[in-house]
């Protein structure tokens, strides 16, 4: 199995929905998972450019993998990602659990932070998200290679930002590290750099001013029709988008 250097991406602000951050769903798995589902916005070039990262990383992997048994291997058929009536639902997850190269167990947790870029813990919400918080989310291209499932590749969730939440039982209060209530927040501040400075898309120095968004310097959106170039970025893994994440 080939080896790949692990790819660290940040999602555009998004509308997300099953927020699993602060305590792992036990539902399918026992030891825990945790995820989140992002809305994919066809018309924002970021989605295009991340979309695009991770099938150039995957192509890569790919190929080396054949190379190296010398022969056409199978494509993983389920993806980071699924599309339902025209919705592209982006997932990111990661167990709560895991087995070192030591053969030792250690255990994981979600980096959350709130619009200020301090950080959050369940104990500071007044309330619980509901679907519809926006977030960015930071996450490791995980590339992976098994003889039943073929190549493929998952977004290992690392970290979350609630840049404006939706408060499942209706309830606005929020409280930061210093006391601050959420709603006296201004809404969508960046990321402090040092909090993201690792999580730049293109691993390069941003320009002064540009804020902590991914760099997109040089990136051309679609002009005429948006949906066609994004559809084309997650088409380049090959394989049918109609299908379940992994």
């Amino acid at each position: 199995m080939a080896k790949s250097n692990m790819l660290k991406l940040m999602t555009p602000v998004c509308a997300a929905r099953y927020l699993h951050i602060f305590d792992a769903n036990t539902k399918f798995n026992p030891e825990g998972t945790y995820s989140i589902d992002c809305i994919v916005d066809k018309t924002n070039p970021e989605w295009v450019t991340l979309i695009q990262e991770i099938s150039k990383a995957y192509e890569a992997y790919y190929s080396a993998n054949c190379q190296l048994a010398g022969k056409a291997l199978k494509k993983c058929q389920y993806l980071p990602w699924t599309e339902k009536d025209g919705e592209i639902v982006f997932k990111a997850k990661n167990n709560a659990t895991g087995k070192g190269s030591d053969g030792k167990e250690f255990t994981v947790t979600v980096n959350v932070v709130g619009p200020d870029g301090s950080p959050v813990v369940k104990e500071d919400l007044q309330g619980s998200l509901g679907n519809g918080t926006k977030v960015r989310v930071g996450f490791e291209v995980n590339l992976w290679s098994n003889a039943s499932q073929g190549v493929g590749v998952t977004a290992r969730l690392k970290m979350v930002q609630i840049v404006e939440p939706v408060w499942y039982n209706g309830m606005d209060a929020f409280k930061t590290a210093g006391g601050q209530s959420f709603k006296d927040l201004p809404k969508g501040l960046p990321l402090p750099k040092k909090d993201i400075s690792t999580w730049n898309t293109a691993n390069k120095p941003k320009p002064a001013g540009e804020g902590m968004l991914p760099n997109l310097a040089g990136f051309t959106p679609p002009a005429a029709k948006p949906t066609s170039a994004i559809d084309a970025a997650f088409g380049q893994l090959g394989v049918d988008l109609n299908t379940k994440p992994q």
